[in-house]
């Protein structure tokens, strides 16, 4: 696992001036074999810090050559921002790097951003309860994590509801998608923005193109209502998998098919144990940024409006980034020598009305209002 502290994916190539304390502090891309080692910029100067290793301890100013504990000057208020997603090439490892950059550099003196990647505080499971627990005051889980608060964020996980990243982006951004984040209300945390990590596409042991060939297969799912019901409609076995599990249970030959990212199915290596890929495209993978009730009432109202308007412009920059970074993945399984399908025009169109049973299905538990919004949104 790798933490990070001050970091950007931009710091290796930019290199602007700034302050000469630690604001300056990044990680480099240094790719996916050194994904363990810190890069740490201050000023002019360039050092490298030791690898994180499994369950440590996040870096202390010292090992940063930096004021105060934990990497914060005294004074400022310290959160911590976890997340399960790996630290570099893929859209959430590499958005909290750039927020913790951006709001370690506009609000030096009164807040101090630490991300801590890859699991390093906890996985997509556990983060919410790492954040009741006080071990971190941020985090950006799955949305799946928050369909035990309403079961109204399962509208990212109705297939075929967005045809393309930016619809669901529209979405996000119109008035019933803000309205979504109010859900969080009263939960113990604030939800700040939607991040998205992509579409989904299916990786599995044969290939699946029409329904019907993911038959007796048995297929990962989340904690939700929705995929099960798709899975089984399809003739699959749905089964349960943490994420903390998954790698182990592919080794062992208990999955058959999943539905990723492009970039989580290279950065994990999914392809290797599921080598037959489509390019479906079948919903979007959003995750959620959140930070706990407890922590945003502790920060002044004026680090509250600032920090907002941060994200705000980071989740712009952030979901360019997730298009970018898709299609850097896809061409990387490809040059890998991973064989990807794509669906013609009349599988997609008869995986398009199973879909649509499912919306009509679920949408009176979901929130209709939300499925009719996201069918509109701009195709």
């Amino acid at each position: 696992m790798v933490v990070l502290a001050m970091l950007s994916r931009r710091a290796a190539r930019r290199r602007t001036a700034a302050p000469e304390r630690r604001r300056t502090a990044a990680l480099g891309a240094l790719g996916a074999h050194c994904a363990g080692f810190l890069a740490i910029i201050v000023g002019a100067f360039v050092g490298a810090g030791p690898a994180a290793s499994q369950g440590s301890a996040p870096f202390t100013g010292e090992e940063l050559g930096i004021q105060g504990p934990n990497g914060c000057d005294p004074g400022e208020r310290r959160l911590r921002l976890a997340h399960g997603a790996p630290a570099n090439g893929h859209p959430i490892g590499e958005a909290a790097a750039h927020l913790a950059l951006i709001a370690n550099r506009e609000l030096d003196g009164r807040v101090c951003v630490e991300v801590f990647a890859d699991g390093a505080i906890g996985d997509n499971d556990t983060l919410l309860q790492d954040l009741r627990a006080g071990r971190a005051e941020m985090a950006a889980p799955h949305v799946s994590a928050f369909t035990r608060f309403s079961r109204a964020f399962e509208v990212f996980d109705l297939p075929h509801l967005f045809e393309h990243p930016q619809s669901a982006e529209w979405f996000q951004n119109s008035g019933p998608g803000q309205r979504l984040l109010r859900e969080m209300n009263g939960t113990g945390f604030k939800a700040l923005s939607f991040w998205n990590a992509g579409m989904r596409h299916v990786a599995a042991t044969r290939p699946i193109l029409a329904p019907g060939d993911g038959k007796g297969l048995r297929v990962r799912i989340l904690k939700d209502k929705v995929l099960p019901a798709m899975v089984k409609a399809s003739g699959g076995v749905p089964v349960a998998a943490p994420e903390k599990r998954l790698i182990a249970m592919l080794k062992a030959g208990e999955i058959d098919a999943l539905g990723s990212s492009w970039a989580m199915i290279y950065k994990r290596e999914y392809y290797k144990y599921l080598k037959e890929l489509t390019d479906s495209g079948h919903n979007i993978v959003a995750y959620l940024l959140v930070i706990s009730d407890a922590a945003w009432s502790d920060l002044p109202l004026r680090d509250r409006l600032d920090l907002k308007r941060l994200v705000v412009r980071e989740t712009a920059q952030a979901n360019a980034d997730s298009r970018r970074i898709a299609a850097e993945s896809r061409a990387k399984l490809l040059r890998a020598g991973v064989s990807i399908r794509k669906p013609t025009a009349a599988q997609r169109a008869a995986w398009r009305a199973i879909s649509q049973k499912a919306w009509m299905r679920f949408g009176p538990e979901i929130g209709q209002d939300y499925v009719d919004a996201a069918i509109a949104a701009k195709r």
